[in-house]
């Protein structure tokens, strides 16, 4: 579990929650193109900012 080594911050360009999700898709990213793998994709939550 990538979140026991990953300890965001909440500032005022980002919240830590945001931050967490954006550092979990883009270690997904890396492993995809870096495996070749062709994991599918799968919109869990959709949110306007």
């Amino acid at each position: 579990e990538y979140a026991s080594d990953f300890t965001p911050i909440t500032d005022m360009r980002a919240t830590a929650e945001y931050r967490a999700l954006a550092a979990k898709n883009l270690l997904l990213r890396f492993y995809v193109e870096t495996t070749g793998t062709r994991a599918p994709f799968q919109v869990t939550r959709n949110e306007a900012a």
